[in-house]
């Protein structure tokens, strides 16, 4: 199959995203928690003070609220650049992130279509598949 350019610059980046971006940020995520658990158990590599331990305990929350936060961020600019048809990148380059993400989060957010959900997730259409011969099909095993 052949893409125009930015067809592929964009399916690049999705593909790039899925397979670094989403693992990444997964094992980034995990990674505080796990310290969590060790801290608790006292089994993390050097010996934290009882009287420590709330002071770490809320840095390492902290830490784990900021990457969820960058996740989420991530999540907006791909919605955001899947709904207004935009190139990633060139979303990138034009607009303020910040700004961009605070108003996807307070007015885009609240207004997405069904329609636009399923773009975002890169979902057919409900309208045109048939379903109910799936449904007789399940219903038999």
């Amino acid at each position: 199959m052949v893409f125009d350019e930015k067809t592929e610059l964009e399916y690049m980046m999705l593909r790039n995203y899925q397979e670094n971006g989403l693992v990444g940020r997964r094992v980034l995520i995990q990674i505080p928690f796990v310290a969590l658990e060790k801290i608790e158990e006292d089994k993390w590599y050097t010996k934290v003070d009882e009287n420590e331990k709330p002071k770490v305990r809320g840095i390492i929350q902290i830490d784990i609220i900021s990457k969820i936060q960058m996740y989420m961020e991530d999540l907006a600019i791909l919605s955001e650049s899947f709904i207004s048809q935009r190139n990633f990148y060139d979303l990138l380059d034009s607009v303020n992130i910040g700004d961009m993400v605070g108003n996807f989060f307070r007015k885009r957010l609240p207004t997405i279509s069904d329609e636009e959900i399923c773009k975002i997730m890169s979902y057919g259409s409900s309208d045109q598949f048939n379903l109910y011969d799936m449904k007789i099909k399940l219903s038999k095993l």
